[in-house]
């Protein structure tokens, strides 16, 4: 699931003016396969209010997925069921920021999330 979390509200100076404007962030997390300007319009349509102003602050970064199909995903599937028999390894979704979106790019597959789960992490 697609999460919103409101980071930061801004607003007047002082506790005494009334500001012209007020700004929410919000920071928010896609899936992968979820499209970033349909999540963006969907966004708008639930504030849906032509007064407030929704924008992207970033350009979006789609999300991506190592494929479970891999020699690498295999190896880590095996190393699991060594230790765990009858375990299903599943991919799991890491709740902080890696550098995995990098090494794709670099045209390197990324299971951190895998070997997080299995250390224990």
């Amino acid at each position: 699931m697609t999460t919103f979390a409101l980071t930061m509200l801004r607003g007047s100076e002082k506790r005494n003016v009334i500001p012209p404007a007020a700004v929410a962030d919000v920071d928010c997390r896609l899936l992968a396969g979820d499209d970033p300007d349909e999540v963006l319009a969907w966004v708008r349509a639930a504030v849906g209010d032509e007064h407030v102003e929704v924008q992207a602050t970033a350009p979006a970064k789609r999300p991506n997925l190592s494929a479970p199909d891999t020699k690498m995903y295999k190896a880590i599937a095996g190393a699991i069921e060594r230790r765990e028999p009858g375990a299903v390894p599943t991919p799991s979704i890491f709740p902080g920021f890696t550098d995995n979106r990098v090494f794709r790019r670099a045209g390197v597959r990324s299971y951190a999330e895998l070997l997080l789960a299995g250390a224990g992490a």
